[in-house]
């Protein structure tokens, strides 16, 4: 059993294993997202209790203007304990992760460990951090101690720093996002129309950088004139309505960018994999980035990717052979990234190439179980 905020496009490969190992799983979400999948499963929503509904509707109305008002419930959401433990005692879980150190993951915790069912934590905070982060105040340590000690997570470190001396946290283990790879090399058509493709994808919201992509694509195109840009985003709320329109009005004052720049919004995630095929690199510019899952499904359909050393999973490439990385926030060197990987078209394919064998050898599901299958409590679960 899964515990989480909402079905993330990341945790469908893993559902998709579990059902063709022979296991039964169930995913019990707080909310549904505009544009989810769920062909793999669809998910149990697990309403908040009445009292938390009233306060959370109080809480957003008076900050309708701040774009982040809802996430209110993410940290302060409580469940409806009756209908949690209904559904435990139905399904009977051998093994429940909750998604996040939350109130709510710590009051469904408290069920779970009355009845005693083994309980784990899955969130996206480093395997691998500062030695400064290790003393964390008395808050998160009382919260700590109520939630289950063991917890995994697809980031091995913050950001891509060799310079920085990095401890392990105590009870951590990683545990990859997986893909399903979904277009061999053999199978992608490279170049069309002569044009280098180039993709971004991102809901329109500051933080995703778009305005800083089409910086440092301008640039690019002076020395690859034959290079187009399609971004591909979300646009739920009004915040993101008025960022795209900046977004917009930026590509419009330059005929460059007005020539060479498309844009797609709100596509259903079952056209994704066709957009991803249809593209030569992809490239994620966004900073505070936890742990971008794009990237993976660009590699699994024999895509190149490029993101920034501020993005959680910017260990799962290795620049220059299946991507590369550039620095957070920095015009310059993502323009520069960008021009090395696409200079050479033959060695851009076989970067491609390679991204859909890293996908295939190491985030696969069976990378995902077997990591998962090397935790103490995990291991000494299936042999019993």
């Amino acid at each position: 059993m899964y515990l989480a905020p909402r079905f993330h496009t990341n945790q469908a490969a893993v559902i998709k294993g579990w059902h063709e190992h022979g296991d039964e799983t169930m995913f019990v979400v707080r909310r549904m997202g505009k544009l989810e999948d769920h062909s793999v499963e669809k998910p149990v929503l697990l309403p908040y209790s009445s009292l938390f509904q009233i306060l959370y509707n109080i809480h957003t109305a008076l900050h309708r203007n701040n774009e982040y008002a809802h996430d209110f419930d993410l940290r302060y959401g409580i469940p409806s304990k009756a209908k949690f433990k209904k559904l435990v005692n139905e399904f009977k879980p051998d093994l429940v992760i909750l998604r996040e150190k939350s109130l709510y993951s710590l009051k469904c915790y408290q069920i779970l460990r009355k009845i005693g069912i083994c309980t784990i934590v899955y969130n996206q905070s480093p395997l691998y951090v500062d030695d400064k982060e290790l003393h964390r105040n008395w808050i998160h340590r009382l919260v700590d101690s109520n939630l289950p000690t063991c917890r995994i997570t697809p980031v091995l470190r913050k950001e891509i720093n060799p310079d920085k001396n990095l401890i392990k946290t105590e009870n951590s283990y990683f545990v990859p996002f997986i893909a399903e790879p979904i277009c061999p090399p053999e199978k992608k058509h490279w170049f069309s129309n002569g044009k280098i493709r180039i993709l971004e994808v991102g809901k329109f919201e500051k933080r995703k950088n778009h305005l800083l992509m089409l910086n440092a694509f301008e640039k690019l195109l002076q020395e690859i004139p034959d290079a187009t840009l399609l971004i591909v985003g979300e646009v739920s709320n009004s915040f993101h309505e008025e960022y795209l329109k900046q977004v917009l009005e930026r590509i419009n004052e330059s005929k460059c960018l007005k020539n060479h720049v498309s844009i797609k919004t709100n596509v259903p995630h079952n056209e994704m994999n066709a957009i991803y095929q249809s593209s030569d690199l992809y490239v994620l510019p966004s900073t505070g980035e936890p742990a971008a899952y794009s990237i993976l499904e660009a590699m699994a359909n024999s895509v190149a990717a490029v993101c920034s050393t501020g993005n959680g999973t910017a260990s799962y490439i290795e620049p220059g052979i299946n991507g590369d990385i550039f620095r957070d926030e920095d015009e310059k060197n993502l323009t520069e990234t960008m021009f090395k990987c696409v200079q050479d078209r033959r060695k851009l394919v076989n970067m491609g190439e390679n991204a859909y064998k890293t996908v295939c050898d190491k985030y696969v599901f069976h990378n995902y179980y077997n990591s998962l299958n090397s935790i103490p409590i995990i291991k000494n679960l299936i042999k019993r």
